[in-house]
């Protein structure tokens, strides 16, 4: 919050002194304030943690509001208890049927080149799985981003009979996305559970230590290395994700990135400090079945000395897809 006030990060290292910061800036002045999907880990531990955010902004002018959004109603008892007001829960409804298959569609053909049959028995299947998802634009989203990475007619069957689909529980359809990653991989992803929310992650390193542990397949080829292994294994998980903003910075050995062009929800990318990369899409990715950054709305480039172009020839980009801010 002071962040965004000052528009600058505070240089305060206790609880207190942030407290006291924030506690001046809003002093007698009227604020809106959004604090959005909030998720529910641990209720005592988390009302704590609300009631030392919240606490400053006692001092705000008469009139001020907070809206929280969240998927449980425990949130929002909890965030009346902080704030010591009665609760005013509005609950949402889903998404019609017909919107959520489009919504779903989107995602699902995300960067898919349609064929002369419109992919119809996908489409059909489609159709069956968003009965089960009970109009959440997010389970939309999730299932269509799982269905995008195998459009096999198997695989989509696969989803559509799973018993996590209808069940009224959000991490069920988080949890499908998993279950059906191959073995390797499921290993490979539950390794980042060691790490804490936000943390940031050194990508040899992170490949290194998948190696060590056994996660990672022997390359087919004999030219083939290990850790080429583990990058295609990082690219994957990375490109089935649904990750809508990407920041990296300070991988100065890198030469090629992986393939963000493929993320179907990709809308802003920020690259800083890669003086050896050369092209933010090259041609080995994979893309010749896609269009490249379908849904990129903002680009950031910042001291890429070897960069030569935005995609190395050959790699097809959707005309004006890019704005550069």
């Amino acid at each position: 919050m002071l962040e965004s006030l000052k528009k600058e990060r505070p240089r305060l290292d206790t609880l207190d002194a942030l407290q006291n910061n924030l506690r001046t800036e809003i002093m007698f002045k009227k604020f809106f304030l959004v604090l959005d999907d909030i998720w529910e880990e641990d209720e005592e531990k988390d009302k704590s943690k609300w009631e030392d955010v919240l606490a400053p902004l006692a001092s705000g002018g008469f009139g001020s509001k907070i809206l929280v959004t969240t998927r449980t109603d425990s949130i929002a008892l909890m965030f009346a208890k902080v704030i010591k007001k009665k609760e005013e829960i509005v609950k949402l409804e889903g998404l019609e049927e017909d919107e959520c298959l489009q919504l779903l569609n989107t995602h699902a053909f995300a960067g898919v080149e349609n064929p002369p049959d419109d992919h119809k028995k996908l489409r059909a299947i489609a159709g069956e799985i968003v009965k089960k998802l009970l109009g959440s634009p997010l389970a939309a989203k999730v299932i269509g981003g799982v269905l995008n990475d195998n459009l096999d007619e198997m695989h989509w069957s696969t989803v559509l009979e799973s018993n996590l689909l209808g069940q009224n529980f959000i991490n069920s359809i988080l949890r499908l996305s998993y279950v059906v990653l191959p073995n390797h991989l499921q290993n490979c992803f539950a390794l980042c559970c060691m790490f804490p929310q936000d943390h940031r992650f050194d990508k040899d390193d992170l490949v290194r230590m998948r190696i060590a542990l056994g996660f990672i397949q022997p390359p087919h080829d004999q030219e083939g290395t290990m850790e080429n292994s583990g990058e295609r294994c990082l690219d994957v998980l990375v490109k089935i994700s649904n990750l809508e903003k990407i920041k990296l910075a300070y991988c100065r050995e890198w030469q090629t990135l992986p393939p963000l062009g493929q993320l179907p929800l990709l809308k802003s990318l920020k690259l800083s400090d890669m003086p050896k990369v050369k092209w933010l899409e090259n041609k080995f990715s994979g893309n010749d079945k896609y269009r490249v950054f379908p849904l990129l709305e903002v680009l950031h480039v910042d001291s890429l000395k070897a960069l030569e172009d935005l995609f190395e020839e050959g790699v097809v980009a959707e005309d004006g897809c890019l704005f550069l801010a």
